[in-house]
């Protein structure tokens, strides 16, 4: 069977406001916009955003998007868990998120690390995760 490395090439999330969603990546995880593109047909636009860690984020606004927010309690995807160092950095992200006014769990403690979570402006979810 071939071998996957491990690491995630990039993220790629669909958003009901690519502008406003960019502006909240972008401050809140230090990312630099390398290209925006579109399809020939006008059905979707995005923008691709990097971390200089090199994790790519692509921010997807399509056409036929409601604009519902997100839910993890549908069929697909249910949320992302971003690696940090320790859990020093988890409670220095939970300053952070707080300091920016972005609603985030209590840190928590699994068997597996700590963690804590919060939602873009569409509710997805994230998790930053400081592994044991």
């Amino acid at each position: 069977m071939p071998e996957i490395t491990g690491s995630v090439h990039h993220i790629n999330v669909s958003v009901s406001d690519l502008e406003r969603s960019r502006d909240w990546y972008q401050g809140l995880f230090g990312l630099q916009e390398l290209a925006r593109v579109s399809d020939q047909a006008g059905a979707w636009s995005k923008v691709i955003l990097r971390h200089p860690s090199g994790l790519l984020f692509g921010l997807t606004m399509h056409v036929m998007n409601d604009s519902k927010p997100f839910s993890e309690w549908l069929c697909g995807f249910d949320h992302v868990a971003l690696t940090v160092e320790s859990s020093e950095a988890v409670r220095l992200w939970s300053a952070r998120l707080k300091e920016l006014g972005i609603d985030a769990s209590e840190i928590k403690t699994t068997p597996l690390g700590s963690l804590i979570t919060f939602r873009d402006p569409d509710s997805i979810q994230f998790e930053l995760f400081a592994p044991h």
